[in-house]
């Protein structure tokens, strides 16, 4: 009884009660059981908390070194328990001053931990995969403001810390996307179909979900059957080959593969108790040992700026203030011209550097070669030339636009005609905030034709889809035979959950994946609520539903499109279309941060795709654009 009353203490901050109350429950223990017992062994951590919390840093930090050495009798040094004690330690030992002592810890504690999650990786299915990772994470999470706590700015324990934030960005997804890999270079065709099962039954749960508890039992006894058919992959999978290849990648290979004089900024973000968010940066420089660690600002500054729309951080006063805090810490350390990778991350992903004004009213992209990536990984396989093969018999290219959202033809031809006439154009987004039928696109018809033709001019092989030709099921169609280049031109969109209950078709939904999405052709019957057939969800193509498909033929997506570039930021990255299209293997997308005026995303394209054939810039992407 002392414990839970203990436990009561310190959650309202009585620390000097909660102190008493362990050490006597300690107490009445040691009556019956010595040092070695597990009870009072896993006491020692809530003592030494406590302690802590009253600034007795000598103490606390003896306290933990026993409660290490307990857990490490008990277990073993190979043990979860062991590795968080260790992590406790190294925490103590830092508060008492003795930082060398607390960054060896750490890197001890990182290193069992990596090995540890390596070595039951291939062992867990994708749900115990996402649990077992959120359990064990955050000792890496926590490595950032460790270090700038310890003043261990460019060291070879902030080396480690880099190693750490690596793998902790997008660890699931590269998880489940090596599992793929495997299943489709060398699982058979039974491997195949149960994981399209397991797609599809995930996908019938999200869909019950979203009905609130009528189906619970239903929900269960698919889980339940998931659970089995994934076990079961999972055990196949073992023997196809190495999933864990991808925690290999750290400071040494990333930094092997930067050009003279470029540089990597991997942005990184913790939570402080008195100041909330906190950005922090890491600066990999080919020509340094160790990674540059930089604190930069709390993200409170940029709330506090009241920014309505994202197209705004780029007008002044939000431009510059932005300016301030993003780049001015790297500018004397960056030369002029340079190619800086940047990886993003949480409300970062909803900002372009490169579109950033400087002082003289240039943009940062005029000055610096900016190129943006998911995850620093994705520097070893970086390939800016676009690579088509003309004699294959899969088309090149496959475009969408020009689409017919559910209308009958003549009411649809109606409306283009009316759009086309007057020069106040729609919007590809913001279904919600208009009419509930979604209006026609007419500039995306007159995009896709030119970009058609301007392929064909280039021997290039096209499929367009267009009218009621282009949609979800054509879409899917493309799993496994997906085209160089894929191009859909139409209305996306990205919702809350609470801006989601005022649809039809996603009420109910919670989960980022199935909140953002395409509108094909025939997306008003969903959208607007008509009458369709049970788990028929025509025209609306969600990032769940691409997230499953093999568009690893696909070198460039092209996503012409409102907001198609947001989503929900989590600390493994951003989840909507951008990590659909990630987890398919498509290997460059072109996305928008804000909304789309038709016209001139017509404008943009067209002169885009010219750029790209034109034989001065030898198809490489980032010039073209």
């Amino acid at each position: 009884m002392f414990i839970p009353r203990g436990f009561c203490y310190r959650t309202f901050k009585r620390y000097d009660k909660a102190l008493a109350d362990y050490k006597h429950a300690d107490e009445l223990l040691a009556t019956s059981y010595d040092e070695n017992n597990s009870f009072r062994i896993s006491l020692l951590a809530n003592i030494a908390g406590m302690e802590h919390q009253l600034g007795h840093y000598a103490e606390s930090e003896r306290l933990y070194r026993k409660y290490a050495e307990g857990t490490k009798r008990l277990y073993g040094d190979n043990h979860l328990q062991y590795i968080d004690a260790l992590g406790y330690l190294a925490n103590a030992e830092a508060f008492a001053g003795h930082i060398q002592q607390a960054c060896n810890d750490y890197v001890a504690a990182v290193g069992k931990l990596k090995m540890l999650v390596q070595s039951r990786l291939p062992y867990l299915t994708s749900a115990e995969r996402e649990s077992y990772w959120n359990m064990v994470s955050e000792l890496f999470q926590n490595m950032a403001p460790f270090a700038l706590e310890a003043r261990e700015y460019q060291t070879g324990f902030t080396r480690v810390c880099y190693d750490g934030l690596v793998l902790l960005k997008a660890f699931l997804l590269e998880s489940e996307r090596s599992a793929f890999d495997l299943i489709r270079t060398n699982g058979t065709d039974e491997d195949l179909r149960d994981y399209s099962t397991i797609a599809s039954l995930q996908a019938k749960i999200r869909r019950w979900e979203s009905q609130g508890n009528s189906m619970a039992d239903s929900i269960l006894t698919l889980t339940t059957r998931i659970r089995q058919l994934e076990a079961g992959l999972a055990e196949r999978c073992r023997s196809f080959g190495d999933i864990t290849r991808f925690m290999a990648i750290g400071y040494q290979e990333i930094k092997d593969h930067l050009g003279d004089g470029d540089v990597l900024i991997d942005f990184t973000d913790f939570v402080s108790r008195s100041r909330g968010r906190i950005y922090a940066a890491y600066l990999v420089d080919g020509r340094q040992d160790n990674p540059l660690l930089q604190k930069l600002f709390a993200e409170s500054k940029v709330d506090s700026m009241q920014v309505a729309y994202p197209d705004q951080y780029y007008e002044s006063p939000y431009g510059d203030t932005l300016y301030q805090l993003l780049w001015v810490p790297f500018k004397d350390k960056v030369a002029e011209g340079a190619t800086v990778y940047y990886v993003p991350s949480q409300m970062l992903f909803q900002i372009a550097l490169e579109s950033l004004p400087m002082e003289d009213g240039t943009l940062l992209g005029d000055h610096y070669n900016f190129v943006r990536l998911s995850s620093a990984r994705e520097l070893l396989d970086i390939r800016p030339n676009l690579n088509v093969d003309l004699a294959t018999s899969t088309p090149n290219a496959v475009l969408y636009g020009g689409l017919q959202y559910d209308m009958e033809a003549a009411d649809w031809e109606a409306e283009v005609r009316r759009y086309e006439i007057s020069p106040l154009l729609a919007v590809r987004g913001d279904m919600l905030r208009g009419d509930s039928v979604i209006k026609p696109l007419p500039g995306t018809l007159q995009e896709v034709s030119a970009i058609e033709q301007i392929l064909r001019s280039n021997r290039q092989t096209v499929e367009c889809f267009t009218g009621k030709r282009g949609t979800e099921e054509s879409f899917l169609s493309m799993d496994g035979v997906a085209p160089r280049i894929l191009h859909v031109a139409t209305h996306g969109f990205f919702y809350t959950p609470e801006e989601a209950d005022r649809t039809n078709y996603l009420r109910g939904y919670r989960d980022a994946m199935s909140l953002s999405g395409l509108v094909m052709a025939g997306g008003n019957a969903a959208w607007i609520g008509r009458e369709l057939p049970e788990g028929v969800l025509s025209g609306i193509l969600t990032a769940s539903k691409i997230a499953q498909l093999d568009l690893s033929g696909t070198d460039m997506v092209v996503l012409s499109a409102c907001q198609s570039g947001i989503g929900r930021p989590t600390s493994e990255g951003l989840y909507g279309l951008q990590r659909a299209f990630k987890k398919a293997g498509v290997k460059t997308m072109v996305m928008s941060l804000w909304d789309v005026d038709d016209m001139v995303g017509t404008e943009l394209m067209t002169a885009f795709y010219k750029n790209l054939l034109d034989e001065s810039y030898a198809m490489d992407k980032r010039k073209a654009f």
